[in-house]
């Protein structure tokens, strides 16, 4: 459902960036930081599509015709997860010295970090597939590995908290990942055991959020 939201704001974005704006502008900057990695992000994200399509839906299916899908599915996650990694890297250096984040364009900030996010977690889910193909189909066995992946993820989004701040990237990347933690939580077939996990990693990103905020919040009152 995430993913409603996200291509309407990329979209919003992109309809934004159609209009004229000087060479030297907060906009040109943004979206000459962005142009390149989101159509990489998008290209491997519509290539992902186009394979997953193919997954094996039968419960008999062979180990080998389940890696023949997963393992492209999952390398083409996370080449989309670099991509919007290389997005939001962009888009911070092409803020101007002393400018507030956010200030190129909160719409594609926030589209960015969202996307960033989720697709750390989709990249996750994707390893997790593999190692489920791995371990015989069993979803069981499987969990605990998807879950230790996706707190991975976790870590990633407290980092980007560390580089980015509690500005629209970081606290966008940080949602979308607590956001796949809590669908994980109410799976219909979630262990107990992965729930507290999972549980723990949204306690953990939205302290990590909450203390960003106040630091951040903190200095800027000092300067």
């Amino acid at each position: 459902a995430i993913w409603g939201p996200i291509f309407l704001m990329q979209g919003v974005a992109v309809a934004w960036s159609a209009f004229p704006a000087k060479r030297a502008s907060p906009k040109a900057r943004a979206i000459n930081a962005i142009a390149p990695a989101w159509l990489a992000m998008w290209t491997f994200e519509n290539l992902w599509q186009f394979a997953f399509v193919h997954a094996p839906m039968a419960s008999s299916a062979t180990m080998g015709e389940q890696l023949r899908c997963f393992v492209p599915c999952s390398a083409l996650l996370c080449a989309a997860y670099g991509s919007s990694l290389a997005a939001c890297r962009r888009l911070k250096a092409a803020r101007a010295p002393g400018t507030a984040a956010g200030a190129v364009g909160p719409l594609i900030e926030l589209s960015s970090g969202v996307n960033a996010g989720w697709l750390s977690a989709a990249s996750c889910i994707g390893a997790a597939l593999v190692l489920e193909s791995l371990m015989g189909g069993s979803a069981q066995a499987s969990s605990a590995p998807a879950i230790a992946l996706a707190c991975a993820a976790g870590a990633g989004g407290m980092l980007s908290l560390r580089a980015w701040g509690a500005g629209w990237l970081g606290l966008g990347y940080t949602g979308a990942v607590m956001w796949a933690l809590q669908a994980v939580r109410y799976g219909p077939a979630t262990p107990a055991n992965v729930q507290a996990l999972a549980y723990g990693g949204v306690c953990a990103l939205g302290a990590a959020a909450a203390a960003t905020l106040v630091v951040d919040n903190t200095k800027a009152k000092l300067q």
